[in-house]
């Protein structure tokens, strides 16, 4: 049996946006597929996170705030074969895109920041997407992104872009879960 379609968010610690970003991607697809076996496999990774720690407290806040209830998340640092093993890498600023694409330059295609994606697939169409299963089409989406790169007008630079909230207030972590949030909506709706 082929292993379900991975994607892997990244940012630097691995403490803040990047896991809330793999919660309210697992929180929208649950909301859409219901509940049963994972359709695809999310997770997350930092590039300068140390392994083992916690979810930075005011992160977990937000996402309680949002009705995601706390799970047992703890730190990864990014390697190399998870970035390989991912059919879809996703970056929280374009800093963390260049991180991840220097350490795997063949991933290249797969690699956006969140925001860059659903900026590039804004105006899709569910049926313009290839595939008939959750799946089929979350290994599609990369490649119709890229596609569209020069098709669609490019939003300013810095808007691909969720700043780090780390040492900010609630307001901080609630403008980068809704950032994020409303980038992953666009995934979702697609597959």
């Amino acid at each position: 049996m082929a292993k379900p379609p991975g994607v892997l968010f990244v940012c630097t610690g691995n403490l803040c946006r990047s896991p809330m970003a793999e919660q309210l991607l697992r929180a929208g697809l649950r909301a859409r597929f219901g509940e049963g076996p994972d359709l695809v496999g999310i997770s997350s990774a930092g590039t300068q996170a140390v392994a083992g720690r916690a979810m930075w407290p005011p992160a977990q806040a937000e996402l309680t705030r949002r009705g995601l209830p706390p799970d047992r998340f703890t730190t990864r640092p990014l390697r190399r074969d998870s970035v390989l093993g991912s059919d879809l890498v996703l970056t929280a600023t374009r800093t963390h895109r260049d991180d991840v694409v220097t350490l795997a330059p063949e991933a290249l295609g797969r690699v956006f920041t969140w925001r860059e994606i659903a900026s590039l697939l804004h105006g899709v169409g569910v049926d313009d997407v290839p595939g008939v299963t959750p799946a089929e089409r979350l290994r599609a989406l990369p490649a119709l992104a890229a596609g569209r790169r020069g098709v669609v007008a490019s939003p300013p630079s810095e808007s691909l872009d969720v700043a780090d909230p780390m040492g900010g207030g609630a307001e901080d972590f609630r403008r980068a879960a809704a950032e994020t949030a409303e980038a992953i909506r666009v995934l979702v709706d697609l597959l």
